[in-house]
């Protein structure tokens, strides 16, 4: 999101800033240019989620209460931050327009053929973002669904004093006591990071934990649940 984000900030403004800056500025609530960076990487992340799944500038605008020559500029930094992103989502609908359906990773199935073949350009149009959309979001959802199932097997509510209340879109929220912070958080952290599908990347997972879980509270402590990166996050908060 900071990558595009960077972009957008570069495209509204008349001075542009590195990546690195943007990253710092966006970390640094101190930083003189945070204000500015932190709403380019809200809007940022609005632009990537929905340009993956096709959106058009003019519904972009409405989404983002700006005027649609500004979407575009704001699809345009996000196309040219990720030119691989678009080849791959122009291969992805050629491939399911050819089969007539879609596959998740791990090979769930939604049959499109009849809507892509439609007359009606609003049910096709439809039917190309859903082809995209279940390619990404059905995955993702097997991800999460597979992380639960791990955390349910390894017992954690039964072993430590918590309690899983639940996913919310790519984040498994749990309630826990702060003397089980340390043990629970690295086993927590060991469920979400398993291999799927037979990926190549490794799966990374951020943490953060706060007093609730209202953003204003929340900690973050990176992408590994050390004991340093646990104890800086418990003396903030």
């Amino acid at each position: 999101h900071s990558i595009t984000g960077v972009k957008i900030y570069n495209a509204q403004n008349p001075e542009s800033i590195s990546y690195e800056t943007f990253r710092e500025a966006y970390t640094s609530k101190s930083h003189e240019l945070h204000s500015k960076v932190k709403p380019a990487r809200a809007l940022a992340k609005a632009v990537n989620f929905g340009s993956q799944y096709r959106i058009a500038a003019k519904k972009l605008s409405t989404m983002l209460f700006v005027v649609e020559s500004e979407a575009q500029v704001m699809l345009d930094a996000k196309a040219e931050a990720f030119p691989v992103a678009e080849q791959w989502a122009l291969y992805e609908m050629a491939q399911v327009k050819k089969a007539g359906k879609v596959h998740t990773m791990l090979g769930a199935v939604r049959h499109l053929r009849e809507a892509l073949n439609s007359d009606d350009r609003i049910v096709s149009g439809k039917a190309d973002r859903q082809a995209i959309s279940f390619r990404i979001q059905g995955s993702a959802a097997e991800m999460t669904k597979l992380a639960e199932g791990r955390i349910w097997k390894a017992a954690l509510e039964q072993r430590f004093d918590c309690e899983i209340i639940a996913p919310v879109h790519d984040e498994c929220v749990a309630s826990v006591s702060i003397e089980d912070i340390v043990p629970f958080l690295k086993e927590m952290h060991a469920c979400m990071i398993e291999n799927y599908a037979g990926m190549t990347l490794p799966i990374k997972s951020s943490i953060a934990f706060g007093k609730s879980f209202g953003p204003a509270d929340q900690i973050e402590i990176g992408d590994w649940p050390t004991d340093e990166a646990i104890e800086r996050g418990l003396a903030e908060l």
